[in-house]
């Protein structure tokens, strides 16, 4: 079946929304397609990479299921969001977050704790290991802020603004 129009659009938009929500929650592609009864088939591996694949409207249901989203806000526009570790200035995003520490006063052990990594984990961010995207997206959701202003700096119009 080949999707032309607003159906495609709204394919698109599906498989970048359930994409963005998939890693925001750290689920594995494979975990997905276990969940959806696929076995040992990583169909979500291959709904990701290949934009010709589409989901029937059940395992669209499904995977809305699992991911705790209304299958309706799935196939709204997508927002830009950082999804990949290039989106990420990690120098700019660990001197973020130490600004933010110690703004508020917080002890290391404590503000790890408060945006859900470990000390160990914070303490090795703060002294040059890069952060995971599975970690960023915890601790965007714990502090509640802006992902484009953690990762870059910026907001994402500002960034967009920028490269104009």
């Amino acid at each position: 079946m080949k999707l032309e129009g607003k159906e495609s659009i709204m394919e698109d938009n599906f498989r970048q929304n359930t994409r963005l929500w998939r890693m925001r929650k750290g689920l594995p592609q494979r975990t997905i397609s276990k969940l959806l009864g696929h076995g040992k088939t990583n169909i979500i591996h291959s709904y990701e990479s290949i934009p010709i694949t589409a989901l029937d409207q059940d395992t669209k249901q499904r995977y809305a299921d699992i991911l705790g989203i209304p299958i309706q806000a799935l196939y709204k526009e997508p927002v830009e969001m950082p999804v990949h570790l290039t989106d990420i200035d990690q120098t700019v995003c660990r001197i973020n977050l130490e600004s933010i520490r110690k703004a508020h006063g917080k002890s290391i052990n404590y503000f790890a704790n408060q945006i859900g990594v470990s000390e160990p984990a914070y303490r090795s961010f703060i002294r040059g290991r890069n952060i995971s995207l599975r970690s960023f997206w915890v601790i965007v959701d714990n502090l509640d802020i802006d992902p484009w202003l953690l990762a870059t700096g910026k907001t994402h119009a500002e960034a967009e603004r920028s490269t104009e």
